[in-house]
């Protein structure tokens, strides 16, 4: 089913994000953010910021809860967070559609009961969706979804923003389908059609975006595959 919602709220997420300044960019006179991957780039999103904005944070569930109904056609019954990022916008959603509500950690615990879930997993049932905040690369979300799948099945990831640095793919490869509120591509067009970003700074982005790696031999910086 098409989602007829989708360009608004692309629209709304991204202006959204420029305006909370959840979306940080350096110029090429500055040193560039270090990603948990150890590469390097010149963008940085800080989705926290949006828990900290009642209106913003329901309204992200609302959109979330769009995804559910309009594209992602199986019954959902377990809502889960990855640890940290995701764990508000998850526990808001489960909420707002009295599902049941997990939290996944990084690695399990060296005490206590040895599951990577946190909630009472006499609860599991169904099939589950992973939340978080954003993907760059995705390898942690495929620790997280290999967490839940020891547990229960699930196909589906959301998050609220995707760098498009291939983490889409490497879901795809354990069948798992991301959903997108928005993405860096899009936020960057309508930030430049809003006038929140200059050309300059725009077409930095860009030659990041069309090829990190090559962007960060050309400055001599190391890159992890």
């Amino acid at each position: 089913m098409i989602n007829p919602y989708e360009n608004s709220i692309k629209n709304y997420v991204s202006i959204m994000l420029i305006q909370i300044k959840a979306l940080k960019i350096k110029d090429e006179s500055e040193d560039p953010f270090t990603y948990t991957s150890g590469n390097k780039g010149p963008i940085y999103v800080d989705n926290r910021k949006i828990i900290s904005y009642p209106i913003f944070k329901n309204v992200i569930a609302s959109f979330f809860a769009h995804i559910l109904e309009f594209e992602i056609k199986e019954d959902i019954t377990c809502i889960i967070g990855g640890e940290t990022a995701g764990m508000s916008f998850a526990e808001h959603l489960a909420d707002l559609l009295n599902k049941i509500y997990f939290y996944v950690r990084k690695q399990i615990k060296g005490y206590g009961i040895k599951s990577r879930l946190v909630g009472d997993l006499n609860m599991l049932k169904g099939k589950a969706v992973l939340i978080e905040d954003l993907i760059t690369d995705g390898r942690s979300k495929i620790s997280f979804i290999e967490g839940i799948r020891d547990n229960i099945e699930c196909n589906h990831t959301l998050v609220v923003f995707d760098r498009e640095q291939g983490g889409a793919a490497k879901l795809k490869k354990m069948g798992v389908t991301l959903h997108s509120l928005t993405t860096l591509k899009d936020t960057l067009k309508i930030g430049k059609e809003h006038n929140f970003f200059n050309s300059e700074t725009y077409d930095y982005v860009q030659e990041y975006l069309q090829d990190p790696k090559s962007w960060s031999e050309k400055r001599n910086f190391e890159w992890f595959d």
